[in-house]
């Protein structure tokens, strides 16, 4: 929570006012997670403070709320393009991305539960927070104006894909995650560079695996002596994998179009 509450003051994200008489400030909470490691242990534990969005007044604290999220073709696009031109792929996370977006409306909210200072003042935002309305659409227009200003240019095909012509840039931002690729490293490092100048940043190279396609013989196997008991939640889980199938992991397609013949009685 220190950590947290740390970061919130460093970015400037609120000033303490008297509340105006014919405004009512929106609350907020904490909300607590465990980081694990890819074998299950613990990493680290996490606070964030989240506003209470559905407090907020449409045309007093929000109006716009539209954000764009990158389209699963597009993504797809550009991994095979990089695939095509043996392009590496870099990897990166903006920290706190929702705490850059600049509101344009008078929002105030109280204090944070446990760092009260006893004024009865109340935290106007400068800054947008997670859990506001207008959260994610005003992180994209900050994103948007820092990318054309590296020379970058959205495409008409899908707002959250970003291009340079002259130099082969493809960038495409997934909220705070983003890739970027092109034939020209150097204007790359350039970039990033740039990236971690405006925002804190966490870059690496894009991880991938190899899998077998189709899935390989023996995994899946068919017992029709008894079925699954009721409480199973055999359809939610078949509908998890094929956004999967579709998404990011296509050698699990056929299995999953196996799968899917016996949703009636599994």
């Amino acid at each position: 929570m220190k950590e947290e509450m740390d970061s919130l003051e460093a970015n400037n994200t609120w000033e303490l006012v008297n509340l105006p008489q014919d405004r009512k400030a929106i609350g907020s909470r904490w909300v607590y997670k465990i980081k694990k490691n890819a074998d299950g242990t613990v990493q680290r534990f996490k606070a964030r403070l989240v506003a209470k969005g559905y407090s907020q007044k449409v045309g007093v604290d929000f109006n716009e709320t539209f954000n764009p999220v990158v389209r699963w073709d597009t993504i797809r696009t550009i991994f095979s393009v990089a695939a095509y031109k043996k392009l590496k792929l870099v990897q990166f996370d903006v920290k706190t991305a929702f705490f850059y977006g600049d509101l344009q409306e008078d929002i105030y909210m109280h204090q944070p539960q446990g760092f009260e200072d006893g004024t009865g003042q109340v935290c106007k935002l400068l800054k947008s927070i997670y859990g506001l309305k207008q959260a994610p659409r005003v992180w994209n227009e900050r994103f948007k104006s820092f990318a054309m200003k590296c020379g970058l240019k959205q495409s008409n095909s899908d707002p959250c894909l970003f291009l340079n012509d002259e130099k082969s840039i493809y960038l495409i931002v997934y909220v705070d995650d983003g890739i970027i690729s092109s034939v020209d490293e150097q204007a790359v490092k350039q970039f990033l560079e740039k990236l971690k100048s405006e925002f804190s940043v966490v870059i690496g190279v894009a991880n991938y695996f190899l899998v077998s396609t189709p899935v390989e013989k023996g995994t899946i196997t068919t017992d029709h002596s008894e079925f699954l008991p009721a409480t199973v939640p055999y359809r939610e889980a078949i509908g998890s994998l094929m956004f999967l199938a579709i998404v990011s992991r296509p050698d699990i397609s056929y299995a999953i179009g196996v799968l899917s013949q016996v949703l009636d009685k599994p």
